[in-house]
């Protein structure tokens, strides 16, 4: 959201809305997914002592993929813009420079977390 304010071009401020969108329709399919994945609803919380008639762990497995490709796309693209969007204003180069290196740290968030996720598996 900060970026969208600082944001001049159009083609910059498209790809921030996308951004946004992916990050906000993503979480909703998944929050759907996943309650509506036992019947009853309250079998989520309660397995043991109501009979359930929940789904496949195949559709938590896809979902989690899902959500997680999302989240992968967009932390990348919330890390990258920043570069260039800051390229082109009137700033001295040393403090465009590390403006960029600031706002573009969250490409190494990106990676660690990656990196946890592939051990994990």
């Amino acid at each position: 959201m900060a970026l969208l304010r600082i944001t001049i071009e159009r083609r910059y401020k498209y790809s921030l809305y996308i951004v946004m969108f992916i990050s906000v329709a993503s979480t909703l399919v998944t929050i759907i997914v996943i309650i509506t994945w036992c019947k009853p609803l309250s079998a989520q919380w309660k397995p043991a002592l109501i009979p359930t008639n929940c789904g496949s762990p195949r559709v938590i497995t896809g979902i989690a993929y899902f959500i997680g490709v999302c989240s992968i796309v967009t932390d990348w693209a919330c890390a990258i813009l920043p570069i260039f969007i800051f390229w082109n204003v009137q700033l001295r180069k040393s403090i465009r420079v590390s403006l960029v290196v600031v706002l573009s740290l969250g490409i190494l968030c990106v990676e660690y977390h990656s990196k946890l996720l592939t051990q994990r598996s």
